[in-house]
């Protein structure tokens, strides 16, 4: 007699009743076996999914160190073409000079002015130099102390560097004569103004500007290798620690 099926009717009421009981623990059974059946299915869908985003994810990885890397040689090649595009406007500006310290004057003539800077500089024949073009710099501004620069662009290469020797050897009073270099090397020279002006008391004429390289005792400093921080003291210039008096 099967204690699950149907009883007769002459079995006792405790039978009766304890066979119930246990046809619907069975059927509970039957559904929690169901329902875990069901978890494991889900289980094994979230497994199958978690290994599809994991998956996604290292391939997401690999995709953003590739961008990186591309956006790095990208910055790189920037830099190197802006670099690049800066030595050539430098270059382009090596027939130019800038003239301080010249009186302004409304009715002025700037190229008898400069004949007259070059022949006081010590350049023989000064009539002989190919001046492409001379200008004053800027606007002009009433009551200003300080007169405006005057660039001046030379025809041939030898009569501009001529015209900076012979000031650089004579250093006429009252005026003075610099590169025309751009705008973004001059600042970058800024940064390695404090290490110039330290060599320069040092070893003299062992330290140079080169656009936007400082040369100093044949070594290269590029400006940036240094921070504003770094300025004051670089290892080639390093003062000796104090000796302690005894």
């Amino acid at each position: 007699m099967s204690i699950t099926g149907e009883l007769p009717e002459s079995s006792p009421d405790w039978a009766k009743i304890i066979n119930y009981n246990l046809t619907a623990l069975h059927a509970n059974i039957d559904s929690a076996t169901n329902r875990l059946d069901d978890v494991e299915n889900r289980v094994d869908e979230n497994q199958q999914e978690i290994k599809t985003i994991r998956s996604t994810l290292t391939n997401l990885t690999e995709e953003n160190q590739l961008l990186r890397q591309t956006v790095t040689n990208l910055a790189l090649t920037t830099r190197r073409l802006q670099d690049k595009l800066l030595s050539l406007e430098n270059y382009s500006r090596k027939e130019n000079h800038l003239i301080h310290g010249v009186k302004e004057n409304p009715d002025e003539n700037i190229h008898a002015d400069l004949i007259a800077l070059f022949e006081k500089a010590g350049v023989d024949n000064p009539q002989s130099l190919m001046l492409a073009a001379y200008h004053r710099l800027g606007k002009a501004k009433k009551g200003a102390i300080t007169p405006r620069p005057i660039m001046v662009r030379f025809v041939r290469r030898g009569d501009c560097d001529l015209v900076f020797q012979k000031y650089v050897s004579t250093r006429v009073d009252k005026f003075r004569v610099s590169q025309d270099l751009a705008e973004r090397t001059l600042l970058r020279r800024n940064r390695l103004l404090t290490i110039y002006i330290d060599a320069k008391k040092k070893v003299g004429k062992e330290v140079k500007f080169v656009e936007d390289r400082l040369i100093l005792k044949g070594k290269h400093i590029h400006w940036r290798h240094w921070t504003r921080s770094r300025i004051g003291c670089p290892p080639l210039l390093s003062r000796p620690s104090p000796t302690k008096r005894p």
